[in-house]
């Protein structure tokens, strides 16, 4: 018999219940309350066993299916009020990133700059929780490294969208020359996690 691609007991069965929005609401913010309880400052969010692999690092840390990620999410989350604000999270962004490129340097030999799974996106979130000059010229310096790389180019939307919202966010005529130097257009980049109205 083939194996089944989930495990049965890890979800919640499927009930004839209608919609819920306070059941849904108070979901969630279990979730959110078990992401933050199980957060180590030394070892972030355990990786699953699945994925664990002999060229993976021991954890996850980028924005697209890491550590950033889920600070990202959790941060967005009370951003909309869809959860209480939590612990703060500003303190570890810079552990995280060194930590992130010590990873890059296993299977590639140099730092991975993208926004998806590289410095941009871990960047881009310091500079939203813990801004600073320093954390500023770095975003830059790294989204600008980008824009003649044929695969990590600037034009693709989510690094194109880390200097549009620096650009949003102050720093309004650098950042947006680079995006007109490069050939950008800006489609879809609503990835941030800033609802309308909400401070940069």
């Amino acid at each position: 018999m083939s194996k089944m691609l989930f495990e049965a007991e890890r979800h919640e069965p499927l009930t004839p219940v209608e919609w819920d929005e306070a059941r849904a609401l108070e979901a969630i913010g279990q979730i959110a309350a078990h992401a933050e309880g199980n957060f180590s400052e030394s070892n972030r969010w355990a990786i699953h066993p699945f994925d664990v692999s002999a060229e993976r690092a021991r954890t996850l840390k980028p924005i697209y299916y890491g550590a950033a990620g889920v600070i990202w999410a959790l941060g967005y989350l009370a951003n909309v009020r869809v959860i209480g604000c939590g612990r703060s999270f500003a303190h570890v962004l810079r552990p995280l990133l060194e930590a992130h490129r010590e990873d890059s340097l296993g299977p590639i030999g140099r730092p991975i700059e993208a926004y998806p799974l590289g410095d941009a996106g871990i960047l881009l979130l310091q500079a939203k929780l813990a801004p600073s000059a320093s954390a500023a010229e770095e975003l830059f310096r790294v989204i600008e490294s980008n824009a003649l790389h044929p695969a990590r180019g600037l034009v693709a939307p989510r690094t194109l969208g880390s200097l549009l919202q620096r650009a949003e966010c102050g720093d309004a005529t650098r950042h947006a020359t680079l995006a007109l130097r490069s050939g950008g257009v800006r489609a879809g980049l609503d990835f941030t996690g800033c609802p309308p109205g909400a401070q940069c």
